[in-house]
């Protein structure tokens, strides 16, 4: 009997200490790592594993100095009680205190004074669209307005050419996985939206926010990126809803994130949604919209009658977030694939972010899926934090800015150089740097992670004859804000 009981309190230390080395290991010196998934559940087996041992202690103490009954069942009743608080509050309070005191939160903004640059070329590859705005519905107005006078319209009519049909589905794919001002503007999204439904020959289409958090999701937030902040991405679909249009939200995380169950399905399947596992990294979602639309985000559209996929009228608008990032230095619209892939999947020898480096996978994603019809990048509050991608209210840098471009990898060389790098003066959100070195800091990923995952996504576009640029010289910018300059 007692070799048992030694056997259980060997098994208990032992699964206390195995969690222990891995939280450790797995967080290293970058203490923001905590909030990971697996690392808040090795914190939450430390914080029930240590009463549980402690329930042993105290029964071989209690043995050796024939405690009372009473004295025995008042100490085991207060280490079950503590180890239920402890859990409990792991979720909630004592997580956030422990991560505030171990990472506490810098902005590395330098410079409050942003001018926006306006680029010439002679030889243009690709075009930049940058406005300011007093709001976020101000900012899209100038913008739709400076992309139109330059011969780039969001309305394709049978007038003219442009970007969105009024059968079209359209696709907006948010950032979702941060509250705060580390998630998409809502704002701006209720804005788009309404510029969509606006259709000058009347949308009959359907539209389907979407987004895949990976380890975890806020689509229905009270802490929001919008000047409402209880607006949150499904009160902005329900709205339009509301108003007679099929607009709905589409939460992947449910069928390939780690915060929900991943679901393998072939291309083939019809009824079950789920991620399409491909070679190389790359995966993307099978799905149903709430009005029954079947969509291949790689194939398109299901047509019952012809009884294939339609790609025609399935358009992708990527709508990411300006904000700085610990391991990868900027998230941008290159870096916001990242929620459309399954990260659970990435099973080929290289894990998400190493594959964005090495592997150009965001590109490869582009390339193999689906290319956005539009980047639409918000920067009405800019990512400033040391705990990017996160971003909180207080630390957020509001520049009142939204930009466009069709060239996702011009529009991140860009942003980060002419914006967000003046803003900080951090090499990291240089795209031209060269500096290669990997530290801890930076999870062992090389300081210029932003400049070699460009060149990389860069690489893997141009193979399937993409028209994009990382090169400042073939990069024209148009700028409908003041004040500005021109180089």
């Amino acid at each position: 009997m007692q070799a048992r009981k030694n056997l259980a309190f060997l098994g208990a230390l032992g699964i206390t200490l195995a969690a222990l080395a891995w939280l450790a290991f797995r967080t290293g010196t970058r203490f923001d790592r905590i909030r990971y998934p697996c690392q808040r559940a090795s914190f939450q087996i430390v914080l029930l594993g240590i009463p549980l041992v402690g329930l042993f202690v105290v029964g071989n103490t209690a043995r050796n100095k024939k405690w009372s009954k009473k004295r025995i069942v008042s100490l085991v009743l207060g280490l079950l009680g503590a180890a239920i608080v402890l859990l409990i509050a792991s979720n909630s309070y004592l997580f956030t205190v422990i991560y505030s005191t171990l990472s506490p939160e810098m902005s590395y903004a330098q410079n409050k004074d942003l001018t926006i640059t306006e680029l010439h070329s002679d030889e243009p590859v690709s075009t930049v669209y940058v406005a300011r705005g007093r709001d976020a519905a101000g900012g899209l107005q100038s913008l739709l307005s400076l992309m139109d006078d330059n011969g780039v319209s969001i309305y394709k009519t049978s007038q003219r050419e442009g970007i969105i049909e009024k059968k079209d589905t359209v696709l907006i794919k948010i950032n979702g996985e941060w509250q705060e001002r580390g998630g998409t503007n809502t704002d701006l999204l209720k804005a788009f939206i309404q510029k969509v439904v606006d259709h000058p020959e009347g949308f009959v289409g359907e539209v389907v926010v979407v987004e895949n958090g990976q380890w975890a999701i806020y689509l229905d937030s009270d802490r929001s990126n919008a000047e409402d902040k209880t607006q949150s991405h499904q009160k902005v679909a329900s709205y339009f809803e509301s108003q007679g249009y099929k607009v709905s939200l589409y939460d992947w995380t449910q069928i390939g994130g780690t915060a929900g169950k991943v679901t393998i399905i072939e291309e083939s399947e019809k009824e079950k949604d789920g991620y399409v596992d491909m070679p190389g990294g790359v995966s993307y979602p099978v799905f149903t919209t709430k009005f029954d639309t079947r969509i291949s985000l790689k194939d398109g559209i299901w047509k019952e009658e012809e009884g294939e996929y339609d790609k025609s009228q399935l358009k992708f608008i990527n709508m990411p977030v300006l904000k700085s990032h610990s391991l990868m230095g900027l998230t941008g619209a290159t870096k916001h694939y990242m929620g459309v892939l399954s990260t659970s999947l990435c099973n080929d020898g290289f894990d998400q972010h190493q594959g964005m480096i090495d592997e150009g996978l965001m590109g490869r994603m582009m390339a193999q899926v689906i290319y956005p019809d539009l980047n639409l990048m918000d920067a009405n509050y800019i990512g400033v934090s040391s705990r990017g991608p996160a971003s909180s209210y207080e630390s957020a840098y509001r520049a009142n800015l939204v930009l466009a471009a069709q060239d996702p990898i011009a529009l991140d060389y860009y942003a980060g150089k002419y914006i967000l790098y003046p803003l900080t003066k951090f090499e990291r959100h240089n795209p031209d740097s060269q500096d290669v070195k990997k530290t801890t800091s930076y999870g062992r990923y090389p300081y210029n992670a932003f400049h070699q995952y460009l060149a990389s996504s860069e690489k893997e576009l141009k193979k399937t004859g993409y028209r994009i640029t990382m090169d400042e010289k073939e990069i024209q910018v148009f700028v409908a804000a003041s004040p500005r300059k021109s180089i």
